[in-house]
């Protein structure tokens, strides 16, 4: 979806903006702590009710402010448009969508599936298997509908079985029948996404990165063979012990390797960036053939995160996707915005927002 209008409310050091962006490429340039990165955060919290700076809403609202708002106007796919909000007022989120409240953010998401590109992307590398999940799940998200109604139903059954470990409940049969069903569901999802994603990769990864071999390999979280409502049966008494589920889904990881070895062992940290740019895009490549809608991309500091060619190989790889970019920079001159549709230059100073003519 295309973002075409986007109002912030006192959000960090953004009073008051009204923001009518390219459908393209926007470019925001200005010093730093001008409120460059503010604007893709407001955009990120739009789409997926959470910042990816703050661990906390509350954190996001201007000092001195009791309430802050973001609000934002998306293309429908079939034509026409539709408004998004989220708000933050008397201690908690408020989230709606064409003015009716809803509950979850996976509601927003539907509406403006988006990807950071930022100084902490290579962490998708380095950081542990969480972050990894998170990245498959995103994508497993964006293309099967049923999964995120699975995957609620196993965070449920995991929430219970672990509050019977803690408290010696014997009342563990049941929750371990419904995770062993929904933990295979989940598997098989992410298994079928991850075949997916692999015929995509190849073109992105040579574009940015050239002969580099990249491949991912899947530990899905418990011993490949059995059952998963056999293993956790199994493994009762061990988890009581530690109070926790050590089985399932929710442990499984991404291995992510350069030529057979784990990435973050052998490149650069600008290759790392480079790298987790590339898994990022494949993703984008595969929503879009998927459902004929392109991605949202923030990308923060482009021009300190990777040098020119990865730079440039970056933004023509998002301009032959045809997504809708916010990219911030220190000075104009630093992006060149060749063969790009829409383009619009913003300067941003003290949270004010100037598009440049």
């Amino acid at each position: 979806m295309r973002l075409l209008s986007l109002r912030v409310r006192q959000v960090r050091n953004l009073t008051a903006l009204d923001l009518q962006p390219a459908s393209h490429l926007n470019i925001l340039t200005g010093p730093n702590a001008a409120g460059k990165t503010s604007v893709l955060e407001a955009v990120h919290i739009l789409g997926r009710a959470r910042s990816f700076r703050a661990r906390r809403l509350e954190d996001v609202v201007q000092w001195g402010a009791e309430q802050a708002s973001i609000a934002g106007e998306v293309a429908r796919p079939e034509g026409g448009s539709l408004w998004l909000g989220v708000g933050y007022e008397r201690g908690r989120p408020a989230l709606r969508i064409g003015g009716e409240d809803v509950k979850g953010a996976s509601e927003l998401a539907e509406w403006l599936p988006l990807q950071v590109i930022n100084p902490d992307s290579h962490r998708l590398l380095e950081a542990g298997p969480e972050r990894r999940r998170q990245y498959l799940d995103w994508g497993v998200f964006h293309v099967e509908q049923a999964f995120h109604a699975i995957w609620r139903r196993y965070r449920r059954a995991l929430r219970q079985r672990n509050q019977a470990l803690r408290t010696g409940s014997e009342i563990l049969a049941p929750w371990e029948r419904e995770l062993g069903e929904t933990g295979a569901a989940i598997d098989r999802f992410r298994q079928a996404y991850l075949a997916e994603l692999g015929g995509f990769l190849p073109e992105v990864v040579t574009r940015t990165l050239g002969s580099l071999r990249v491949s991912l390999t899947y530990d899905r979280g418990w011993p490949a063979g059995r059952p998963l409502a056999e293993v956790l049966e199994d493994a009762r008494g061990r988890d009581s012990e530690l109070g926790f589920t050590r089985s399932g889904p929710h442990r499984a990881d991404l291995g992510i390797r350069i030529n057979g070895v784990p990435a973050q062992h052998t490149v650069s940290r600008g290759q790392q960036k480079a790298l987790a740019a590339s898994l990022l895009l494949a993703q984008a490549a595969l929503y879009t053939s998927r459902s004929g809608r392109p991605c949202l991309f923030l990308v923060d500091d482009l021009p300190a995160e990777l040098d020119v060619r990865h730079r440039e190989a970056l933004l023509a790889m998002l301009r032959d996707l045809d997504t809708q970019v916010f990219v911030t920079a220190l000075e104009p001159g630093t992006l060149a915005p060749e063969g790009w549709g829409e383009v619009k230059r913003f300067h941003v100073e003290q949270g004010t927002v100037i598009e440049m003519v």
